[in-house]
């Protein structure tokens, strides 16, 4: 099971605020939105939904967003080979959605050799706690194979460690392992209006991938999912999503 991290900093905890985990419903009827990436380095793939296709020759690095209904759903990856979903299968993972719909991203990854379990999932919803007007949500996600790793928040003014919560903030940077995420929503026009993420291996100071400066943007999510094999294709790709409404009768 997915270790849980919340991003904070004691020095910036009066300019931003970030939501600790807790219970949230999509406002029902509802959809479940999927946000599909390819993590397997240096290949294109196929993606099929239950047999449909959705994609064909889909980049290393790059995702399509999809909404589905909520009902029992099966993902492929499977190699471009000019026929669509054609080729050899490269992983898959299957889903049941409640009625109220799910929010996930699914990433698919070159290892291990077991085929269902190249695919992470992950659940956006537990990070849409308490998201109210004027707020975008962040998460990080460390989907790479390359060992353990650290993962900052650079505001321009200087880097910080996202450490292990919730709304904890570590002295020193904390590894990260594959499946690793971090997120919370934030209150947009405060720090994080331009920033970046920057992952580095764990004890080191070089940094092996970051993200351009960009800002948060209310009601989107902006996710950061750390992807790669070994030092010479790693990359951080980061995308807008929608955030959903949480339900009025999710918990606080």
């Amino acid at each position: 099971m997915n270790r849980l991290r919340t991003i904070a900093i004691a020095a910036l905890i009066a300019a931003f605020a970030i939501t600790a985990i807790g219970t949230f419903a999509l406002a029902a009827p509802s959809k479940t939105r999927l946000t599909i990436v390819n993590g397997w380095p240096g290949k294109k793939v196929d993606i099929c939904l239950n047999g449909s296709p959705q994609r064909s020759g889909l980049a290393y690095g790059r995702k399509i967003l999809r909404s589905v209904s909520n009902s029992k759903k099966t993902l492929k990856f499977y190699s471009d080979n000019g026929r669509t979903c054609g080729g050899t299968l490269l992983g898959k993972k299957t889903f049941d959605p409640p009625n109220e719909g799910l929010d996930l991203t699914l990433v698919l990854t070159p290892k291990p050799r077991h085929k269902a379990k190249r695919v992470l999932l992950f659940d956006n919803a537990r990070w849409y706690n308490s998201l109210d007007a004027g707020e975008g949500v962040v998460t990080l996600r460390n989907a790479a194979s390359i060992g353990k790793l650290n993962i900052y928040i650079d505001i321009q003014e200087g880097p910080f460690p996202v450490g292990p919560g919730p709304a904890v903030h570590s002295p020193s940077p904390s590894p990260w392992a594959k499946g690793d995420e971090a997120g919370g929503s934030v209150e947009v026009g405060g720090e994080l209006d331009r920033y970046r993420s920057v992952v580095t291996k764990h004890g080191k100071s070089k940094v092996i991938a970051k993200t351009p400066f960009r800002g948060i943007k209310i009601g989107k999510r902006d996710e950061h999912i750390v992807l790669g094999t070994n030092l010479k294709n790693v990359k951080i790709t980061r995308f807008y999503a929608p955030a959903p409404k949480p339900s009025p009768t999710a918990a606080p």
